[in-house]
C-alpha cells in the first residue's frame, strides 16, 4: 500500500488542495458522529421534562451541524473534481512519456487500442481509489473509531456487538483478498484486449466493407466480449458473496443491539434516549462495514492497476537516451552498415560505407524502398539496437 500511495502522491501537484480535501472529509465524519449523540441527548431532555427553550437550543444546534455537513460535502465534491482530473492526467502523461522512450522492439507489434485502455483505465482507477475511495476509507475509519469509543463509554455490551461486526469484515477480506486480486487482474487484461479489438474494427471499417467481412469481425468481437464478461462475472460473484455475508451479519447484529439496549434500559444501565443513539451509531458502523467490505475488493482491483503501471514504469528505456551531438562534429561516418527491419527477411541496407564531412549540403538519391529514410533514421539514432556495422560521430560510436 505504501509504495502505491507514493506513486499516486507524486502525481498530485497541489498538495495543499489535497490536505484541504482530506480535512473536510474528517470534519464531515465528526459531524455525522455528533448528530446521533445530540439526538439521543435531546430525547433524554424531553423524557426528563426539561424546558422547551433548552430543547430548542440543542435542536437548532443539530440543524446548524446539518448545514455545515452540507457545505463540507459540497466542498469535497468540488475539490475531488479538480484533484481527480489533474492526478489522472499526470499519471497517464507520465506513463506515456516513458513509453515513448522504450526500445524500438517494444513497438514491433504495438497495439494502440490495448495500451490506450490499459494506461488510461489504470491511471483513472488509481486516482479514483486514492481520492474518492481512500477519502471515504479515512472518513469511515474515523467514524468507526469514534463510534466504538462513544459506545464503550455508554455501554460496554453494545460496543462489543459493534466490534463483532468489524471483525466479520476483517475476516471476510483476509479470506478472499488474494483471489479478488487474481480475478481483478484477469478482468483488466480481458477488458483491454476487448477495447483493442473494438478500436481495430473501427479503424478497419473500409477493409471490412471492401471484403464483406462483417460476420467474421463480429464473431471476433463477440469472443473478446465473452472473455471479459466471464471475468467480470467471476470477480463480482466473489464480491457479492462477501457483501451478502456482511449484510446478513449486520441485520442479525442490529436485532441483537436493539434487544440488548432494551435490556440495559430495563436494568437502569442505559437512558432510554440513548437507544436511538445506539441504533444510529450501529447503523453508521454498519455503513462503514459495508464500505470496507467493498473497499477490500476495490483495493485489490487498484493494486492490479498499479502493478500494470509499475511494469511500464520499470521497463528499460532506449539505450542512447536523449543525448545531443556536439555542435563541432566534423564528420559522420558509416562503415559496413547493415539493417533489417524487425519482421522482415530481406535487409534494407547491406554493407554500406558512407561519410558526411564538414558542414556541406548532401542529397540522397534512390528509388522507393532503397533505404534513404532508413539511413537518415539510423544516423539520427533511431533503431540503434538493430543495425550492424558502425556509425561514428568523429571518433565516437553512436551507440
Amino acid at each position: 500500500m505504501g509504495e502505491m500511495l507514493g506513486y499516486f502522491w507524486r502525481s498530485v501537484d497541489d498538495k495543499a488542495r489535497l490536505f484541504l480535501y482530506m480535512a473536510l472529509a474528517l470534519l464531515l465524519s465528526a459531524i455525522e458522529v455528533v448528530i446521533p449523540l445530540l439526538t439521543g441527548f435531546v430525547i433524554n431532555l424531553l423524557v426528563a421534562g426539561e424546558g422547551l427553550g433548552r430543547v430548542a437550543f440543542w435542536s437548532a444546534t443539530i440543524a446548524v451541524l446539518g448545514v455545515a455537513a452540507g457545505l463540507a460535502q459540497y466542498g469535497i465534491a468540488m475539490l475531488y473534481t479538480k484533484l481527480h482530473f489533474d492526478a489522472s492526467f499526470a499519471l497517464t502523461s507520465r506513463t506515456l512519456r516513458r513509453m515513448q522512450r522504450f526500445p524500438a522492439d517494444f513497438f514491433k507489434d504495438f497495439d494502440a487500442g490495448y495500451y490506450s485502455k490499459r494506461v488510461n483505465g489504470d491511471s483513472e482507477e488509481l486516482s479514483i481509489f486514492f481520492l474518492w475511495t481512500g477519502n471515504q476509507a479515512l472518513a469511515n475509519a474515523t467514524t468507526s473509531v469514534l463510534v466504538l469509543v462513544l459506545m464503550f463509554r455508554a455501554n460496554a455490551w453494545l460496543a462489543i456487538l459493534c466490534a463483532m461486526l468489524a471483525a466479520v469484515v476483517v475476516l471476510s477480506y483476509t479470506l478472499t483478498s488474494k483471489e479478488i486480486y487474481r480475478r481483478s487482474m484477469a478482468f483488466k487484461e480481458a477488458e483491454a484486449q476487448e477495447m483493442s479489438m473494438l478500436l481495430h474494427q473501427l479503424s478497419d471499417v473500409a477493409f471490412i466493407r471492401r471484403h464483406v467481412l462483417f460476420d467474421r469481425y463480429a464473431q471476433t468481437l463477440e469472443r473478446a466480449y465473452g472473455v471479459t464478461r466471464t471475468c467480470v462475472y467471476r470477480t463480482n460473484r466473489l464480491g457479492g458473496a462477501v457483501d451478502g455475508g456482511v449484510e446478513a451479519t449486520k441485520t442479525a447484529l442490529l436485532a441483537v443491539v436493539i434487544l440488548v439496549s432494551a435490556q440495559q434500559v430495563a436494568a437502569g444501565a442505559l437512558e432510554v434516549g440513548f437507544i436511538a443513539t445506539a441504533v444510529g451509531y450501529f447503523n453508521a458502523l454498519a455503513q462503514a462495514a459495508s464500505f470496507f467490505s467493498d473497499f477490500g475488493t476495490q483495493y485489490q482491483g487498484c493494486r492490479a492497476s498499479f502493478e500494470r503501471l509499475r511494469k511500464l514504469a520499470d521497463a528499460p528505456l532506449e539505450k542512447n537516451g536523449p543525448g545531443k551531438a556536439a555542435p563541432d562534429v566534423r564528420a559522420i561516418t558509416c562503415h559496413d552498415l547493415s539493417f533489417t527491419y524487425p519482421g522482415n527477411e530481406e535487409p534494407t541496407l547491406r554493407g554500406l560505407d558512407m561519410s558526411f564531412s564538414g558542414r556541406g549540403l548532401y542529397g540522397l538519391v534512390g528509388g522507393n524502398g532503397s533505404g534513404k529514410s532508413t539511413l537518415l533514421k539510423l544516423v539520427s539514432g533511431e533503431w540503434s539496437d538493430f543495425y550492424g556495422g558502425d556509425i561514428r560521430y568523429d571518433d565516437a560510436e553512436l551507440r
